[in-house]
């Protein structure tokens, strides 16, 4: 077979793993057009020009628009080819760091489903209003203050005020929050036990907690609990948030007769949501209280 020195449409398409209509179309807007044309009418491309055409590929999987690669070839400076490189650089770098928190998220929403699904008995009823010790990761938990009850209507404005709190550090993470209730703000009293939340909280993912360590001038001081990590009692409810005043009462009675020495504040935390609950509806519920060893 006779070699050539041009290539059709269709043939420098294939090399690249584009179609020919991708070929058709940057000629159209006028970024890469084919060096030469035959008098049949065949369009034909030439080893040259695969660099450049690569090039554009890359730039335009970086996200540079058409006008700007186009912009670029009219003007052919190397000053304004390394100005676009280092902004689309730098374009690159915050994706990337947004893609790592996203696959931290994705790890810490798969270990809260599965959390529940190991809640299952041998029924595949979930164990609920047990006392488990259960073992949390190291994380910190940047948090608001609040006085509320969980039905309350400061509680809404309470979250709502989390959420902002939460924006303005440059948090991506704002959802699930929870919620700490210190020990001082339960009682029992003839209606059973009843308490208030004194603080919300969202746990950080590695990448925002160098965000935070890296933030810059002007951002509000976080407010942050360093020592969420350890070995905890745990309660579960599948009733939402009315069965939380359970769960405390549970940790309260199972610490107290064993003599077992705790922490002063419960964490309250969603374990199955609304893209999580189980078939039946469920909407889990996680109360946890910190277990300190006996020295």
């Amino acid at each position: 077979m006779k070699k050539r020195d041009r290539l059709t449409t269709g043939e420098f398409a294939d090399i690249f793993g584009v179609n020919k209509q991708t070929m058709f179309h940057y000629d159209k807007v006028g970024i890469f057009r084919p060096e030469s044309e035959g008098e049949n009418g065949y369009r034909y491309y030439s080893r040259s020009q695969m660099e450049t055409f690569s090039l554009i590929l890359m730039l335009r999987e970086l996200g540079v628009s058409i006008p700007e690669i186009k912009d670029q070839i009219q003007s052919s400076s190397p000053d304004a080819f390394v100005e676009l490189l280092d902004e689309k650089r730098s374009e690159l770098e915050e994706r990337i760091e947004h893609l790592k928190w996203a696959g931290e998220y994705i790890e810490k929403a798969k270990r809260s489903a599965l959390e529940g699904i190991a809640l299952r008995d041998g029924d595949g009823k979930l164990r609920t209003g047990e006392v488990f010790r259960i073992h949390l990761p190291d994380e910190y938990l940047v948090t608001t203050e609040c006085r509320s009850t969980y039905d309350g209507p400061e509680a809404c404005e309470a979250v709502g005020e989390h959420y902002r709190f939460c924006r303005e550090l440059g948090l991506r993470s704002r959802y699930p929050e929870g919620a700490i209730i210190h020990r001082e703000d339960v009682t029992r009293g003839e209606n059973g036990l009843e308490y208030v939340y004194g603080k919300f909280y969202t746990s950080l993912t590695d990448s925002e907690m160098r965000a935070l360590k890296e933030r810059p001038a002007g951002r509000p001081e976080p407010r942050v609990i360093p020592d969420y990590q350890g070995d905890f009692l745990a309660v579960y409810t599948d009733r939402g948030y009315g069965g939380v005043a359970d769960c405390i009462a549970t940790l309260l009675d199972y610490s107290e007769d064993r003599g077992i020495r705790t922490g002063d504040d419960f964490y309250e935390d969603v374990i199955w949501d609304d893209f999580s609950k189980g078939p039946g509806g469920e909407y889990l519920i996680r109360v946890s209280l910190k277990l300190f060893e006996e020295e």
